[in-house]
């Protein structure tokens, strides 16, 4: 974990409940990838009540996906781990990707889904995000998100690309765009939900396609 980050963080935590996970290589790494997820759930059975720390996002990415704690019963990390073929490799994917949910509120249970105002806030925190940790890339775990993005910048203003669709997998779209923030480009790529019934190798083979770089994420 790396955590040189903080202080920059510190500085939009009116827009952010809950430090992203940055894994140690990230800021060394040529080509940098952000991971999105969309939603934290509260956990009635952690008396931890974890969600109300800073550090929640990094408790919860050590310890279901670094670590693989109840990994049978958290289908989400899980998929990703084999999206990226995770083994704890000293430069896997944890190791050099960073983590941040989208929504930055926690949800009372699994069946809780965030509303529009939610995902329209999001993109605002989001790009506060994306200025500190400067990724080339972030690859959404879902594309709700981007059901948004058009109408959030509409004006055109900070975007490269606006959403496009493209190949139709797992009857779902992989969508793309781009944002630019001054001298920061980083490329969005939207993939279905991990946790939902997805042909991997199928969405591992795309994401190379687009973006090749993620490659040196994956170790064979």
């Amino acid at each position: 974990m790396n955590d040189q980050y903080d202080i920059e963080l510190d500085n939009i935590s009116d827009s952010i409940a809950w430090y992203p996970y940055i894994g140690k290589h990230y800021a060394n790494a040529d080509f940098k990838i952000l991971i999105v997820g969309e939603s934290h759930y509260k956990d009635p059975n952690d008396l931890r009540e974890i969600w109300k720390e800073k550090s929640f996002t990094r408790v919860i990415v050590g310890e279901l996906g670094v670590e693989m704690q109840n990994y049978n019963d958290i289908k989400f990390f899980q998929q990703i781990n084999k999206l990226f073929n995770w083994k704890r490799q000293e430069f896997g994917v944890w190791n050099k990707a960073a983590f941040y949910n989208f929504i930055q509120k926690p949800l009372n249970t699994k069946h809780n889904r965030p509303s529009k105002a939610d995902f329209l806030t999001g993109w605002k925190s989001f790009e506060k995000v994306i200025k500190v940790l400067r990724p080339n890339l972030c690859i959404f775990m879902g594309s709700s998100p981007a059901n948004t993005f058009n109408k959030t910048y509409a004006n055109g203003e900070k975007v490269n690309r606006m959403i496009t669709r493209h190949d139709f997998i797992n009857r779902t779209y992989l969508k793309t765009s781009s944002l630019i923030n001054g001298e920061i480009h980083t490329d969005l790529i939207f993939i279905k939900h991990p946790s939902k019934y997805i042909s991997l190798g199928k969405w591992r083979e795309k994401l190379v396609e687009f973006h090749p770089e993620i490659q040196a994420y994956l170790i064979d």
